[in-house]
C-alpha cells in the first residue's frame, strides 16, 4: 500500500509541475499577447477606480479596512505586467487565470456557492487559459473549478463555513448591476478580441496563399519561357545540324562524282585517239565536269549565306527557291527526277530570316525527292514548286507524285525524330513546321494520298512597307 501511495504521489507531483511549470520557455504568439495586455490593462483600470473610490470613502469615513486589499491587488496586477512585457507572457498568463480563479473562490467563501459574480469570475478565469496559455493548463483550471464549487458547497453543507447570505435578502442595488455587466463585458471582450485575432490571422494567411500563388504562376511563366527558350536553342542546334548533314550528303556525293569524272577523263586522255568515239566521249566528260562544277558553286555560295547568321531581313522568296533547287539539282538527278518551278511572276516580298526559308524549301524538297526511293517506276518523276501570293500571303506548294504518306504515319510525321526515310533522322519536317509558325508567323500543311502523292503547303503572311 506504501508503494502505491507513493506512486501516484509521485505521479501527482509530476503533473503539477507540468502544469504549473513557470520556467518553462515556450514561444508566445504575438496575437496573444496583444490580447494579454488589453486585459491586464482592462483589468488594472478596474482595481485603479477601485481603489480611487476606497481612498475617497476612507478619506471622508476615515476606514481602510479594505483598502490596503485592493492595493496589494493593484500591485499584484502591475507586477504580470511588468512580468508580461520582460517576455514571460505565458506565465503572466497564468497568473491571470488564477488571479481570477483566486476571487472566485473568495466569492465563494465569503457569500456562498450561489453567488452570481463567483460564476461569472470562473468563466473568465477558464476563457483565460483556454485563449492565453496551452491545454494542459486550461484542463487545471476547468478541474480546479468544478473542485473549489464542489468544495465550498461541501463545506457550507458540514458547517466549516458560513457564508454571508444577506444579499439574496437585500435588493439588487446600482453597485450590483454593475458588477455583473462588467464582468459580462469582460467575457464579451475576451471573446471579441480572440476572434478578431483569428480573423486576421485568417487574412494574413489568405494573403500569404493570394501572394504564394502569384508567386507559382510566376515561377511557372519563367519555368515555361526558360522552357522554350531551351527547346528553342535545341531546335537551332538540331536545323543547325541537319544543315550540315545535308551539306555533307550532298557535298560528298558531288565530290564523288567529280572524282569519277576526273578519273575517266584522265583515262581518256591517256589514250590515244585514234577514232572520234575517243575524242566525243571525252568532250562528253568535260561537259559533265563543267556542269558538276557550276552545281558545286552554286552550293557553296548559297551555304555561305545560309551560314554567316539567320537575321530577319526583306528578301524575294523566288530568288531563294532558285538557288535551293539549284545545289539540289544533283541529288535529283541520281533519282532521275526533274524540277519544276512554277512562279505567278508577280514581286513577291516576305519578311524573315533567309537561312530558315531556304531551309524550309530544301527539306520539303529533300522530302519531296525521298518520296521516289520505292517508286520504280520511270515516267512522272516530277517535283512541282508552284509559288504565287493570294490575299496578303505568300504561298508555296511543293508536290510531289512518289509513294505518299500512309494513313497512320500522318499524325506523327511533324514530330521529331520520326522518319519513314531509309537514311533520314526526322529532323526535316518537324524544323519546318517550327519555323514556319515561329520565324515567319506562317501555317504549314499537308495532304497525301498513296495512289497520287504527296503536297505540302506553305503560307506566309507578305511584306507590307509602312507608311511613315
Amino acid at each position: 500500500m506504501r508503494l502505491t501511495a507513493d506512486f501516484f504521489k509521485d505521479r501527482i507531483v509530476s503533473l503539477l509541475k507540468r502544469i504549473l511549470d513557470f520556467d518553462r520557455e515556450e514561444s508566445y504568439d504575438i496575437h496573444k499577447y496583444s490580447i494579454l495586455k488589453i486585459l491586464l490593462g482592462l483589468s488594472t483600470g478596474l482595481v485603479l477606480v477601485a481603489v480611487i473610490a476606497m481612498c475617497l470613502v476612507a478619506f471622508r469615513s476615515n476606514e481602510v479596512t479594505d483598502l490596503q486589499t485592493a492595493v496589494n491587488v493593484l500591485l499584484f496586477l502591475i507586477l504580470l505586467g511588468v512580468l508580461a512585457m520582460s517576455g514571460n507572457q505565458l506565465v503572466a498568463s497564468k497568473f491571470l487565470s488564477l488571479f481570477y480563479l483566486f476571487f472566485a473562490v473568495v466569492s465563494m467563501l465569503s457569500w456562498g456557492v450561489a453567488v452570481p459574480q463567483a460564476l461569472l469570475l470562473h468563466i473568465i478565469a477558464i476563457l483565460i487559459a483556454s485563449i492565453l496559455t496551452d491545454n494542459l493548463f486550461t484542463v487545471f483550471m476547468l478541474v480546479s473549478s468544478l473542485f473549489s464549487i464542489s468544495g465550498v458547497f461541501y463545506l457550507e453543507e458540514i458547517g466549516l463555513v458560513v457564508p454571508s447570505t444577506s444579499w439574496k435578502m437585500l435588493p439588487t442595488e446600482l453597485v450590483d448591476v454593475f458588477v455583473y455587466s462588467f464582468s459580462i463585458i469582460f467575457v464579451f471582450i475576451i471573446s471579441y478580441l480572440y476572434n478578431h485575432e483569428i480573423k486576421k490571422a485568417f487574412g494574413r494567411l489568405k494573403k500569404s496563399e493570394s501572394d504564394l500563388r502569384v508567386e507559382k504562376d510566376s515561377l511557372e511563366i519563367k519555368v515555361k519561357e526558360r522552357t522554350e527558350e531551351l527547346e528553342k536553342q535545341h531546335r537551332d542546334q538540331m536545323n543547325q545540324a541537319s544543315r550540315f548533314i545535308e551539306f555533307g550528303k550532298l557535298s560528298s556525293g558531288i565530290f564523288h562524282d567529280l572524282a569519277n569524272h576526273l578519273g575517266v577523263l584522265m583515262l581518256t586522255m591517256d589514250e590515244k585517239m585514234s577514232g572520234s568515239e575517243e575524242v566525243t566521249r571525252a568532250k562528253e566528260y568535260l561537259e559533265e565536269f563543267h556542269e558538276a562544277k557550276s552545281d558545286f558553286e552554286k552550293f557553296l555560295d548559297s551555304n555561305k549565306r545560309r551560314l554567316k547568321g539567320a537575321e530577319k531581313v526583306v528578301f524575294n522568296p523566288d530568288d531563294e527557291i532558285r538557288d535551293v533547287l539549284g545545289f539540289m539539282t544533283y541529288k535529283a538527278k541520281k533519282g532521275n527526277i526533274v524540277f519544276e518551278f512554277l512562279s505567278d511572276g508577280d514581286e513577291k516580298r516576305i519578311c524573315g530570316s533567309v537561312v530558315k526559308f531556304s531551309h524550309i524549301v530544301s527539306n520539303l524538297v529533300s522530302n519531296g525527292i525521298n518520296a521516289y526511293e520505292t517508286v520504280e517506276r520511270e515516267d512522272n518523276r516530277r517535283i512541282v514548286i508552284k509559288s504565287f501570293s493570294k490575299g496578303g500571303y505568300y504561298i508555296l506548294e511543293i508536290f510531289d507524285f512518289g509513294c505518299g504518306i500512309k494513313e497512320e504515319n500522318k499524325r506523327r510525321i511533324f514530330k521529331n525524330f520520326f522518319s519513314t526515310g531509309k537514311e533520314g533522322v526526322g529532323l526535316g519536317l518537324g524544323i519546318v513546321r517550327s519555323s514556319v509558325y515561329e520565324d515567319f508567323n506562317g501555317i504549314v500543311a499537308f495532304d497525301s494520298d498513296q495512289e497520287i502523292g504527296t503536297v505540302f503547303l506553305v503560307q506566309i503572311p507578305l511584306f507590307e512597307k509602312k507608311d511613315d
